[in-house]
C-alpha cells in the first residue's frame, strides 16, 4: 500500500527508477539519497583547492597555515569513525600521512 502511494505521487520519470525496489522502506531511502541536500559538491571543491594549491611565494608557514585551513573544512564533511579497537588511530595515521604528501607536493623546489 504504502509502496503504490509512493510509486502515485512521484513524478513518472522517477517511478520508474525505483518501480523494482522490493521494499517501501528501500524506495523511501532511494528517494531520501536522491533528493538530500549533496555534500559531495563541496567536497569535491575543496579536495581540488587542496590538490591545486601549492606554496608560490608564500613562506612554508603561510602555506601550512592555508593547507589546514583547507584540511580542517574537509573534516567537517568527513568525519573518521570512531572505534575502541584502535582502529580510529590507524585511520588517523592514514590521514597525517595522506596530509604530509599533499604538503611536499606542493612545496617549491627549493624547500624540497
Amino acid at each position: 500500500m504504502v509502496t503504490s502511494w509512493l510509486l502515485n505521487v512521484v513524478s513518472k520519470d522517477i517511478a520508474a527508477s525505483i518501480f523494482y525496489t522490493s521494499s517501501a522502506n528501500e524506495i523511501w531511502l532511494d528517494l531520501h539519497d536522491w533528493f538530500s541536500p549533496k555534500i559531495l559538491p563541496p567536497i569535491f571543491e575543496i579536495c581540488c583547492n587542496i590538490s591545486l594549491y601549492n606554496q608560490k611565494n608564500n613562506s612554508v608557514v603561510a602555506y601550512y597555515t592555508v593547507l589546514k585551513g583547507l584540511w580542517n573544512e574537509l573534516a567537517t564533511y568527513r568525519s573518521l569513525p570512531t572505534s575502541t579497537c584502535g582502529t580510529h588511530k590507524k585511520f588517523i595515521k592514514l590521514q597525517e600521512a595522506d596530509h604530509l604528501m599533499q604538503l611536499l607536493m606542493g612545496l617549491n623546489d627549493s624547500n624540497t
